[in-house]
């Protein structure tokens, strides 16, 4: 499963997941529909009621718990309790293979009691913000878990845009608002998770 998660009292105005040909670091995601590596893009903006759309897949996802909208950095963002609230998805996961890009915008009103993920996939990949404001991206490599954390703090009250990236050759990289902000050098290959036996594909 997929789940998505924001921090405690954390804003978000979108989220991408993307692969290597993508052309991220934001300028507000640019126009996704012109990046074909763009796996997954959550903009918020369509967001109403109980749901908000993924762009690429146009796939209409539950919002659970209790949030807000409220103005992002271009149009609405949605507003965390970081308690109850959460996006999960069971089924059609953005297909990634080898290396891959996380990206999002944020602001922070306060920061978690531990580890509270932004985007993660059981089993495979996490990435989210820890109780002193650090982001950090914890992939499954080659049947072990790898970390990588910032340097860095994500500041309170003012909206920052932060990525990461795995990539099979070079490894894992965290930039905080286009500042490269913590990097593991090493090589190997992205686990697969949990595979559904009747189609062999992620879950």
């Amino acid at each position: 499963m997929t789940k998505l998660g924001m921090a405690r009292l954390f804003t978000a105005a979108c989220l991408c997941v993307a692969a290597p040909c993508a052309k991220t670091q934001d300028s507000r995601v640019q126009d996704h529909r012109q990046d074909n590596g763009l796996l997954a893009y959550w903009p918020f903006d369509g967001a109403g009621g109980k749901a908000t759309v993924e762009s690429i897949q146009h796939t209409k996802d539950t919002i659970q718990g209790n949030y807000s909208f409220v103005d992002g950095v271009h149009g609405k963002g949605l507003k965390f309790d970081g308690f109850t609230t959460r996006i999960s998805r069971d089924s059609n996961l953005p297909e990634i293979h080898e290396a891959v890009t996380f990206e999002a915008w944020i602001a922070p009103q306060a920061y978690p009691w531990n580890w509270n993920a932004i985007v993660e996939q059981k089993d495979r990949y996490f990435f989210g913000l820890d109780a002193t404001g650090h982001i950090g991206l914890r992939v499954f490599v080659d049947d072990q878990w790898r970390e990588c954390v910032s340097g860095t703090q994500v500041p309170f009250m003012q909206w920052s845009h932060i990525a990461a990236t795995f990539d099979p050759k070079s490894g894992l990289t965290l930039y905080i608002n286009g500042q490269e902000a913590g990097r593991l050098n090493i090589a190997g290959h992205l686990g697969q998770g949990e595979v559904d036996p009747r189609n062999g594909q992620p879950t």
